[in-house]
């Protein structure tokens, strides 16, 4: 009688609630012969409400659970308590190269050649990034967005982050958003392949976008190919930190 009763007032509600209740509390009768006064009708709405409200309640408890849970096991990875196994890389050896390029430190800088390897002295190790302006996911705002993220994690920890233009600078200066690259770059026509692992080229080729996570020592470790996603930026910062202990 109670389902059945829920289920004419729900029927009920639409009309009910356009009209305004004056004097007494009258009855109604329900398409199957159930009377529903407006007052219970107004209880039961209520009670819907509390219950969605409470849906709405436990959706963001377990969500938020989830990212507690992802947190606490990235930290794990990065104390050496559970296994690095990342989903968006692979791995890549060999020692890279580190030639002269040019550095450009802000928009529109015509760019002055400097020693990459010297730049990167002392550092905590590194991840370089592959670009091109001829590269649509390269240059997505999504994209850009990622990139701003990941140097952002990468910093504190004393890991750089290297972005490297492979085609011309003057492409790379004339492109309409060549105020969102993030500065300083570096720019070195076909440099992917003078400093990636020869080993790798001729083996594997490459697609850009690519990252590479890079040991202190000069050692290529893990890589990835392809548009950067939230898990990619933390399987990039991860592996980077654990490089940067090795």
């Amino acid at each position: 009688m109670q389902v059945t009763a829920l289920t004419t007032a729900l029927a009920l509600a639409g009309a009910l609630g356009s009209c305004a209740s004056s004097g007494p509390v009258e009855p109604d009768l329900g398409p199957d012969g159930v009377i529903v006064t407006r007052q219970q009708l107004a209880s039961l709405e209520g009670l819907a409400d509390q219950v969605e409200a409470l849906r709405a309640q436990i959706g963001a408890v377990k969500a938020d659970n989830a990212a507690l849970r992802q947190r606490v096991g990235e930290l794990e990875v990065r104390a050496g308590l559970r296994p690095f196994r990342p989903k968006t890389l692979a791995r890549m050896t060999g020692r890279m190269v580190m030639p002269d390029a040019l550095r450009v430190d802000r928009v529109g800088a015509r760019g002055r050649r400097a020693s990459l390897g010297r730049h990167l002295a002392g550092s905590k190790g590194l991840v370089m990034a592959y670009w091109a302006t001829w590269c649509v996911p390269c240059v997505a705002d999504d994209e850009l967005t990622q990139l701003r993220e990941l140097r952002r994690q990468l910093k504190p920890h004393g890991v750089e982050l290297v972005t490297m233009a492979i085609d011309d600078l003057a492409a790379v200066q004339r492109h309409r958003k060549s105020g969102q690259w993030l500065y300083p770059l570096w720019q070195r026509s076909q440099g992917h392949f003078a400093m990636l692992p020869e080993s790798f080229v001729k083996s594997h080729g490459v697609n850009l976008p690519l990252f590479v996570v890079v040991s202190p020592s000069g050692e290529a470790q893990w890589y990835r190919e392809g548009a950067l996603t939230h898990e990619a930026v933390s399987d990039l910062v991860n592996a980077a930190l654990r490089a940067s202990t090795r």
